[in-house]
């Protein structure tokens, strides 16, 4: 007990500053007397590992007195799961070992084993003061049955020989592969003084996966430290952690932690993203190589993940005291500082520039200006302030920066003149301008100048620096000047002006529609109808466009849109003997349209002509002795059409043999005279059309 007690002692002002990761809780609502028992499991092919724990430090102490029994269920297809299918797997309720029985189990070199026997046998476990009237003896000893409690499971959770003494686990290797089996844990007999729960888990017995390499490990360079982390929500499989330290290029390592390292968080605290070890006993530059080996619940260790790391020199050198700036020609001065120090690794100084003294700093030296320079110019370009600061840096890239010193030009350039510049005019008279802002921080506004002629002067549209880049003007549409004319200059906060920007013309919006077009001649024929025109007078007709119309529609269309100056219009798309009326309006630049010109009427004529057939053949047949004829017919007509066959013999006349239909394109005479034979075919319409008659001569022989 001696020895148990010493190595407690030597190790427990570690333990008191974590808390104990125990098995998976939950908030017990039902009450005081009342709680539950956590089981997990890892199951193998041939054993199945069982971990459990009361949620509650009472009930802890009551089961360690009672004891715990273990059954299982083999699950089987067609088997009901019933209380009775449930067979114990251990004869003896499983309890704390004797503190005799323990030390021989886990021997005096157990750290884990010396704190949970510390927690379960230390002297005044069973506080006095529970019988005692003060509250301040009833907390703490309230306190005192929670940290061993904690110290216990915690203990049981990073050893499996002191989670068997504890009685927190069993090993069942009378098992099946590739089986089901549900376990149960609950108290040997119920007690008056607490209600348990009944805990049960199912597994099944298949090859373990191999324990996977904590993820995430990684880390950040201190100054003589290194921070060493890993993320907590990826590593949810182990419940703390052993780092080890290598210092001569992984060929050796020792342990930096004697007890696992845990997530260290109360349970008011916001959950971190990582866990943090801060490895102090380093030497800046030096490269060590780390190992974090993950703990299971049921004690099992990890295989290691590996990095390596160093710390750097992050102490910044001396800063340089910055003078006063000189003005040394327009747009620039020149920085000049102090630097007694002089320390080995300084590399040299940079300069940075921002227009607040407080943030938004930038660097305008591209590399470190050398170490013994004390002085730098600087362009302003159109800027005529601004605030500088010099920084020192050293060779590892650490920077002492000086106080910050405004710099203002006495001359200062005008800024450059606005660029890209358009516009537009509405119907009403209002006028959008934009254009691009000028590049100088110190812009105020701009000024907007307008003219009726650009070989006149630009008056200024009121007295007010407009501060955006979108200005919306008014102007008159009732005047004689067609065009009016923009230009915009800029306005620094030294109320400096730019060159005025390049002219903008914009064309005011014409209200009044252009005159009317006369169309003055009509042509028809069979197939197209022409129209001459005389166009409307307005100079500023952008389009013209011809409609028409016929006794069937009820409105206008449009025909087509021709350029202004064109006087003549051949219309294709016209059938004979229809009526068509045609009219044209003129539309100038600004939308408006003119009244329609005189509409004229034209009506194609009709010649009679048809379409004959194509590709006409006859041929006899001597074992029929027939004549058969075919062809081919594409045209299309507006009226309904019929074939008419003929046939001519020798020098008689033709005579007509039979009318067909249009959907039939093949012809057999029967009875063919013998001799010459001519044969013919009209296309006939029903509105009185014909076409001409194509004709195949055949010789029928004796």
């Amino acid at each position: 007990m001696r020895t148990i007690l010493n190595i407690f002692s030597s190790i427990s002002i570690v333990i008191l500053l974590l808390p104990a990761k125990v098995l998976p809780q939950q908030i017990d609502k039902s009450g005081a007397n009342h709680t539950s028992i956590k089981l997990i499991a890892r199951a193998t092919s041939d054993s199945v590992v069982l971990r459990w724990a009361p949620t509650s430090p009472g009930g802890w102490f009551i089961a360690n007195t009672v004891g715990y029994r273990v059954e299982r269920f083999m699950m089987e297809e067609g088997k009901d799961i019933t209380s009775n299918g449930y067979k114990p797997i251990t004869q003896e309720p499983i309890k704390p070992m004797q503190l005799e029985a323990w030390m021989k189990y886990a021997g005096v070199n157990n750290k884990f084993s010396a704190i949970a026997a510390q927690a379960l046998y230390g002297k005044s476990f069973i506080p006095s003061p529970l019988k005692s009237d003060s509250l301040i003896n009833l907390r703490n000893a309230a306190d005192e049955l929670t940290n061993r409690y904690s110290f216990a499971l915690f203990a049981a959770d990073n050893d499996l020989i002191t989670a068997n003494a504890l009685g927190l686990r069993f090993v069942d290797r009378e098992v099946i592969p590739n089986c089901r089996y549900i376990y149960r844990v609950m108290l040997v007999e119920a007690t008056k003084a607490m209600t348990f729960d009944t805990a049960y888990i199912m597994v099944e017995t298949q090859p373990a996966k191999a324990l996977t390499s904590p993820v995430g490990f990684n880390y950040r360079s201190g100054d003589g430290s290194i921070q060493l982390l890993w993320p907590n929500a990826l590593n949810s499989e182990y419940i703390g952690y052993y780092l080890y330290r290598s210092d001569d290029g992984g060929k050796t390592f020792y342990a930096k932690n004697q007890m696992p390292i845990v997530h260290a968080q109360s349970a008011n605290q916001v959950a971190s993203e990582n866990i943090l070890y801060i490895d102090t006993a380093t030497v800046n530059y030096k490269v060590y190589s780390y190992r974090l080996v993950g703990v299971t619940p049921f004690g099992e260790l990890s295989a290691p993940a590996e990095i390596k790391a160093f710390s750097r020199d992050l102490t910044p050198p001396a800063a340089p005291i910055l003078k006063k700036t000189v003005q040394i020609a327009s747009g620039k001065i020149k920085l000049s500082w102090d630097y007694k120090s002089q320390p080995a690794d300084l590399k040299g100084f940079v300069i940075s520039q921002s227009d607040n003294a407080n943030n938004g700093y930038r660097f305008i030296t591209n590399k470190p200006l050398s170490k013994n320079t004390r002085e730098y110019v600087v362009d302003m370009g159109d800027d005529f302030e601004a605030y500088f600061m010099v920084a020192s840096v050293d060779t590892a890239g650490n920077l002492g920066f000086s106080l910050p010193i405004l710099a203002t030009l006495s001359e200062t350039p005008a800024p450059k003149a606005p660029q890209d510049v358009k516009g537009k005019i509405d119907k009403n008279g209002y006028v959008t301008l934009t254009w691009k802002p000028v590049n100088s921080k110190n812009i105020t506004g701009y000024r907007i100048y307008r003219s009726n002629d650009p070989s006149h002067e630009f008056i200024a549209v009121n007295g007010l620096i407009h501060p955006d880049t979108v200005f919306i003007d008014s102007i008159s549409l009732n005047t004689l000047s067609k065009n009016i004319f923009y230009r915009v200059a800029a306005v620094n906060s030294r109320y400096q002006y730019s060159e005025l920007s390049p002219i903008l013309k914009l064309r005011r919006p014409d209200s009044n529609p252009p005159a009317p077009a006369v169309i003055n001649d009509v042509t028809v024929t069979e197939k197209s109808v022409t129209l001459h025109w005389h166009c409307s007078p307005s100079i500023d007709v952008a389009i013209q466009r011809l409609y028409r119309r016929t006794d069937n529609d009820s409105q206008w269309v449009v025909i087509d849109s021709l350029k202004p100056g064109i006087n003549k219009y051949v219309d294709f798309k016209v059938v004979p003997k229809t009526t068509y009326y045609y009219t044209i309006a003129s539309v100038d630049s600004s939308g408006n349209v003119s009244k329609m010109a005189n509409a004229v009427s034209a009506r194609p004529y009709d010649t009679g002509k048809r379409e004959p057939v194509k590709q006409l053949t006859a041929q006899y047949d001597r074992q029929s002795k027939s004549v058969t004829l075919k062809w081919q017919y594409p045209g299309i007509t507006a009226t309904s059409y019929w074939f008419v066959v003929y046939r001519a013999n020798g020098d008689k006349g033709f005579v007509e043999l039979k009318g067909l239909k249009p959907d039939i394109l093949e012809f057999t005479d029967t009875s063919p005279l013998k001799g010459s034979n001519t044969y013919g075919i009209v296309v006939m319409t029903s509105d009185g059309g014909q076409s001409e008659m194509v004709v195949q001569k055949v010789v029928v022989p004796d």
